[in-house]
């Protein structure tokens, strides 16, 4: 037997349950749009300008680069798991690493890329 025909029948099988909820939503839901649940929120208070907002170049600065710092910690905890195995090298390694992280962020930091205002 093909060991991956379980794996087959396990696609196909959450294919069908994922279809066929949309499927079944389509039938069994309502078919009549109200006015009032086109509006963007329906919180009961009509909206007020665009829904457009011009955000700041350096707001999405500072979202990468928490993730740049937040991806890169992630990274200890393979040296973490295998502190045993690396030794005095992998210690050294992982200070090395942290090193590097603390002067990007204390560059970002003093170059104010971690301001968007």
């Amino acid at each position: 037997m093909n060991p991956y025909i379980p794996l087959l029948i396990m696609l196909l099988v959450g294919a069908a349950i994922g279809w066929g909820g949309l499927v079944a939503s389509m039938f069994l839901g309502p078919s009549v749009r109200e006015e009032h649940k086109n509006d963007p929120y329906e919180c009961g208070i009509k909206p007020v300008g665009t829904p457009q907002v011009k955000f700041s170049v350096r707001f999405f600065v500072v979202a990468l680069l928490f993730l740049v710092f937040d991806v890169e910690t992630v990274l200890l905890f393979p040296w973490a798991v295998q502190t045993e195995k690396l030794g005095v090298f992998g210690l050294v390694e992982s200070f090395v690493f942290i090193g590097i992280l603390v002067f990007g962020y204390i560059y970002a930091w003093a170059r104010r890329g971690l301001e968007w205002k």
